[in-house]
């Protein structure tokens, strides 16, 4: 996309992003604007998806069309939401102590008189005065001190007949209060009941018990009382003038916890995804089954038994679906987009979902959607943990390993440290030595990569000079350079650097180049390409290098490296051995094991003694046997 339309794409989402938020603060999304918003944001995802995909300069060689940054990028912004939402949602729901994560709420309560106000508070039910100095003069019972104990306490809200349910408050010393009770008698325990002195015919006239110089109430005070009921009518006035009283509610209301509005959301928009997701995999795995697997049945190799066949075709089937994770993945991407989108604007509405009256039915979802995102954030930390106890995980895992860490940190600074930085120079260095040892020697050097070892004999490669290039010798096999690596960094290792031919995105609907497509017409010009001036396989071909690279169809992590055809330099390698004397019945193999092929040893046998690498059709294979071909005797 050039400057302008970037520009414009960027503007629109932060002006999409202000305008939520000003209608957010102005407490005006309401249902017709989140209809608005919706539709705006699915309008702009469909011209975005509509210029990706048909508009834009064709890029099939590059992966996802060059969204490969994007496409990392939201995984790991998806996976941490996954992460924090489950976190958040369980933990709030697990302290508000009730068992549906519908009661949590969103957004603060509408603002309510303050629980230290000095008046218009409630208390039905009984009421208890302790610890504290109570003031009886003229009728009027006071509270001056200490602590006033309720079964509930409520305060009327202005202008509404409703009342709001507190859980308590603290009236300061210096403020006052009044409480009206229902009942017309209090508890007293352990608390001072002072009577101040009456004025009669200008005389002082104690009743009662007097000490107006309590300030703090004690069992030595005359005027303490342990256990006693007073009458004080319908009102109990608060003065704090001899230090806060406390309000204590026996029972308070349990307030549900404030969690960001965005995580409210997510558990229930994964759910969708998930439900989604499962829907766009399971028609990808219909049209893989349907249009690819009949053609891999139908490849009828030389060295493949019928006794082998089944299993053989079983595997291939397994390496042409892992061949197609990037379409899958593109699948799920889109579905993945437009719920994050509407994840976003629905979560601008500043209501939880069963708060809006047309999603009111989401409350139950919300607990199976927690504990849906529960689970997925589980099965990530389990996969971690079978690193140490499985091959087949950690192999996997391994992968997406050395794919971060062999670029340098400053592209991702949070990786650990990157290896290549080490093993690159230090190869190359081990490289100088050989092809110098002994000095003036003029032999040959063979590199062998295995896998992401391909990708480090290529680093290497592009270090050396044309001298050294023409004693180079260089077998790959398993590897992910071309497929994978150039792919998703084209800049780096694509065709336009290496010098392969530009990839052929794989399909769900077509089985090449899985299978085997037919060869180019011999002397058409297109039987030995020639790579482009100035990439490493030019420099290599005009220098007098050679590169082999073995692939085998049952390889789930192996591609080819010139080209989508099998020629003599990609090589299609046997996926079981040769028959041998008493051999059961072979294994089918897949990444690994190229070293004992007769492809590998014919290669690197004639390149040690001086040869060019013979054909591959002259390369013999054992013949394979079926069990009907032999003749089992009894013993003697």
């Amino acid at each position: 996309m050039s400057t302008v339309p970037a520009v414009a794409v960027t503007v629109s989402a932060l002006l999409l992003a202000g305008l939520a938020l000003r209608r957010h603060q102005q407490a005006t999304f309401d249902q017709t604007t989140l209809v608005r918003a919706l539709l705006i944001v699915l309008a702009l995802w469909l011209a975005l998806t509509l210029w990706h995909y048909t508009f834009s300069k064709p890029r099939d060689p590059i992966a996802w069309r060059g969204a490969g940054a994007s496409v990392m990028l939201a995984t790991a912004a998806w996976v941490a939401l996954l992460f924090t939402s489950g976190i958040t949602i369980a933990s709030a729901n697990y302290l508000n102590g009730d068992d549906s994560v519908s009661d949590l709420v969103s957004e603060l309560p509408a603002a309510l008189p303050s629980e230290e106000a000095s008046n218009g508070w409630v208390a039905p039910g009984k009421v208890i005065l302790r610890d504290g100095v109570v003031v009886v003069s003229r009728g009027t019972v006071t509270v001056t001190s200490g602590v006033v104990a309720v079964e509930t306490l409520t305060k009327p809200l202005a202008g509404t007949p409703d009342q709001a349910l507190l859980g308590g408050g603290i009236v300061r010393e210096g403020d006052s209060a009044e409480i009206r009770l229902d009942q017309d008698r209090v508890v007293l325990e352990d608390t001072c009941l002072v009577e101040p002195p009456t004025i009669v015919d200008g005389y002082e006239k104690i009743v009662g018990r007097a000490d107006t110089t309590v300030e703090r109430c004690s069992a030595e005070d005359a005027s303490f009382v342990n256990v006693a009921t007073l009458a004080v009518g319908t009102t109990l006035k608060v003065d704090a003038t001899r230090g806060q009283v406390l309000l204590e509610v026996a029972d308070p209301p349990q307030k549900p916890l404030v969690v960001p509005q965005v995580l409210i959301w997510t558990p229930i928009m994964q759910l969708a995804w998930v439900v989604l997701v499962g829907l766009g995999i399971a028609w990808c795995l219909g049209r893989f089954m349907f249009f690819v697997r009949p053609a891999l049945g139908r490849i009828q190799d030389p060295w493949v038994s019928e006794r082998d066949r089944a299993a053989v075709v079983s595997h291939r089937v397994s390496a042409a679906l892992a061949h197609r994770a990037e379409v899958i993945l593109d699948v799920v991407g889109a579905v993945t987009a437009p719920v994050a989108l509407a994840l976003i604007v629905v979560s601008s509405t500043g209501r939880a979902p069963w708060q809006n009256a047309t999603l009111s039915w989401t409350s139950q979802l919300a607990t199976p959607a927690m504990y849906l995102v529960l689970a997925m954030s589980a099965g990530v930390v389990v996969l971690g943990s079978r690193l140490r106890k499985d091959d087949e995980t950690r192999r996997a895992v391994g992968v997406l390993w050395d794919l971060a860490t062999f670029w340098p940190r400053a592209a991702h600074p949070l990786a650990p440290p990157c290896y290549a930085e080490r093993v690159v120079p230090e190869l190359r260095t081990r490289v100088g030595w050989a092809l110098n040892t002994p000095p003036g020697s003029e032999g040959v050097l063979i590199l062998s990569g295995h896998s992401q070892g391909s990708l480090i004999v290529t680093a290497v490669l592009s270090r050396l000079d044309d001298t050294e290039l023409s004693r180079l010798r260089v077998i790959t096999y398993g590897s992910q350079l071309r497929a994978l690596y150039g792919r998703v960094f084209p800049r780096v290792v694509g065709p336009d650097v290496v010098g392969y031919a530009p990839t052929t995105p794989t399909r769900l609907n077509d089985a090449f180049p899985d299978v085997p497509g037919d060869p180019p017409d011999p002397g058409d010009g297109t039987d030995v390409p020639i790579p482009a001036e100035g990439t490493l396989l030019r420099r290599l071909h005009d220098s007098g290098g050679e590169w082999v690279n073995l692939v085998r169809r049952t390889d789930p992590l192996g591609f080819r490296v010139f080209g989508d055809l099998d020629d003599d330099q990609d090589r299609v390698t046997a996926e079981v051995p040769g028959a041998k004397v008493g051999d059961p019945g072979p294994t089918v193999m897949g990444h690994s094991g190229y070293q004992h092929t007769p492809e590998y040893i014919a290669v690197v046998d004639a390149w040690a003694h001086g040869r060019t690498a013979p054909p591959a059709a002259s390369v013999v294979r054992p013949i394979p046997i079926s069990t009907t071909d032999v003749e089992i005797l009894p013993a003697p």
